[in-house]
């Protein structure tokens, strides 16, 4: 994956496949270092891969016998100096944080996290999503699809208005995000 927002798209899609019904997605930076969580209602990781959720080889997917996406993830954070942890929350569900530092001569882009997060929302609209964004200690609550799916009733969160919507208030909440990584990578 050339892009960290697929990396991340990848997190949402082995949530919404493993059944959580809520995912809480929080980016922060500090100085030259994003760091990302994911914490997830669903099952957890299963006793087959709790002990090393991001080994590729360890996978509950029946189609091949290698997960890539948390292992992948995996390297690009340590590529650039950081990391990444998976684990099993005591409460339930999943958690997975890590950080990178976007000016690392080998970090990838950011790529485009709004389309990202429209992407998982018309993939999962049933996924409830809450995008926390924000400079370290300063994090705000950019997009909450359940208080969209509340305030919109009987229409469908992918509904082309709603849809227009929800990209333009990440647009929006992204902006000073995109902006801090544009001005690392180019410092």
């Amino acid at each position: 994956m050339k892009d960290l927002s697929l990396h991340f798209f990848d997190v949402l899609e082995n949530s919404a496949k493993a059944g959580a019904s809520m995912v809480i997605f929080r980016l922060t930076w500090r100085g030259q270092w994003l760091s990302f969580a994911f914490l997830d209602n669903g099952p957890g990781f299963p006793p087959s891969i709790a002990a090393n959720p991001a080994d590729p080889f360890l996978t509950t997917r029946r189609e091949r016998s290698v997960g890539l996406g948390l292992a992948l993830l995996r390297q690009a954070a340590i590529a650039t100096g950081g990391g990444l942890t998976a684990r099993n929350r005591p409460s339930g569900g999943a958690h997975v944080r890590g950080r990178i530092n976007v000016a690392h001569l080998d970090a990838q882009p950011l790529g485009r996290m709004d389309e990202t997060i429209i992407l998982a929302i018309a993939a999962w609209p049933s996924l409830n999503l809450l995008l926390r964004v924000g400079p370290q200690g300063k994090t705000r609550t950019i997009l909450d699809t359940a208080a969209v799916k509340k305030e919109i009733g009987d229409l469908s969160i992918n509904h082309p208005e709603i849809r227009r919507f929800v990209r333009e208030t990440l647009r929006d909440g992204l902006r000073e995000m995109q902006q801090w990584a544009e001005e690392q990578v180019s410092s």
